[in-house]
């Protein structure tokens, strides 16, 4: 017996449940891609100091720290609130 389900099948970028997941995964990644340009602003501005090299270079871990930083937390909230209220208020 052949049973065929008659669905239609939405694009990717109309399904809202997607387009959150894919906002939320890319904010790391958009954080350093964002932050590395202006590095060389940020070493000319601060030329006086003599760790600008050194501390404007630590700028683009900075956003991946935070968030190995928060994730138990997150983590913990998630657990508690549930996964839809916490990317809700996020």
């Amino acid at each position: 017996m052949d049973t065929t389900q008659n669905t239609t099948r939405r694009p990717v970028w109309q399904d809202g449940r997607a387009v959150a997941l894919l906002l939320a995964a890319s904010l790391t990644t958009m954080a350093n891609a964002t932050i590395s340009p202006a590095l060389p602003g940020l070493e000319r501005l601060f030329a006086d100091d003599p760790n600008t090299a050194l501390l404007t270079r630590l700028l683009v871990p900075a956003p991946s720290l935070a968030v190995a930083v928060c994730a138990p937390l997150a983590g913990l909230a998630v657990d508690r609130f549930g996964r839809r209220l916490l990317l809700l208020s996020a």
